[in-house]
């Protein structure tokens, strides 16, 4: 039986049935080491050197070809896919019965998912891996896109996420994920130096793609739309709990998660 359930837009986190947060031993160790968090703004700290982000690589993905690859983002088949699936947090003109059931598919989706989850669980493999590793299967795209046909704005960035890594290798691309407002979308070719909640301090060949909305920004675009759009506000003074997903150039994943600004856990995945 599965106990776990899925907890509003939130993929990677889990509770029991008594309405608690499940943690693994693991998680907890990360987060009685992390007292008082780690701010937004970077600070020094030891760094594999295979993670570490070489300005040669950011340099040569110029605003010119950064410009190329938005617009190839922007016309590929998955994106035109994943922003036309049933969504029950667009806010479209559905009549109330259609609005219920589509919510209804996404909670079936999500039980589904909660399911594969929690067999990869049960063969010992810890939390949030266990999540990542699923998430990056052709069989969670196939489950969303193929048997279920609906997505919200998590199960679009996740799948995108996979997408970006495959296409673009020689880019870091990200996962984020805010609870207030309650959004996902994905990041390509962020300077890791910069500060992930300050926008105005990305580099300027980022490239911002929010599949659900169909939309691929580059950092003065995003600028433009990040206060206006309810779904964004991304800025130091954000509230709520946050997740982060880094895949990084070569190889290897970082999954961090933050109250506020401040990063309370971190684990990293090769």
């Amino acid at each position: 039986m599965n106990l776990y359930v899925y907890v509003g837009n939130n993929p990677l986190k889990y509770r029991d049935p008594t309405g608690h947060m499940k943690k693994t031993p693991e998680q907890e160790a990360v987060e009685e080491g992390a007292v008082g968090g780690v701010n937004n703004i970077e600070i020094e700290r030891e760094v594999s050197k295979k993670h570490r982000i070489d300005r040669d690589v950011l340099l040569h993905n110029s605003s010119k070809k950064m410009a190329k690859v938005q617009q190839k983002i922007f016309q590929s088949d998955i994106l035109k896919k994943l922003s036309t699936l049933e969504s029950s947090s667009r806010k479209l003109n559905h009549g109330g019965n259609k609005q219920r059931t589509i919510g209804i598919k996404i909670r079936q989706l999500r039980n589904s998912i909660d399911s594969h989850v929690a067999n990869i669980l049960q063969t010992g493999v810890p939390s949030p891996n266990a999540s990542i590793q699923f998430f990056a299967s052709k069989e969670y795209e196939d489950l969303v896109m193929n048997t279920h046909k609906v997505a919200n704005c998590s199960e679009c960035a996740l799948i995108m996420l996979n997408e970006l890594r495959k296409n673009y290798p020689d880019m870091t691309a990200e996962y984020l994920l805010t609870t207030k407002p309650d959004h996902a979308f994905n990041l390509l070719n962020r300077d890791q130096r910069t500060p992930i909640f300050e926008p105005e301090k990305w580099n300027e060949n980022v490239l911002v793609v929010d599949a659900w909305a169909g939309s691929v920004y580059t950092k003065k675009e995003f600028s433009n739309v990040n206060k206006k759009l309810y779904y964004y506000g991304i800025s130091n003074d954000i509230t709520g709990v946050s997740q982060h997903i880094i895949k990084y150039v070569g190889s290897g994943t970082s999954y961090r998660t933050y109250q506020n600004n401040k990063m309370d856990s971190e684990e990293s995945m090769f």
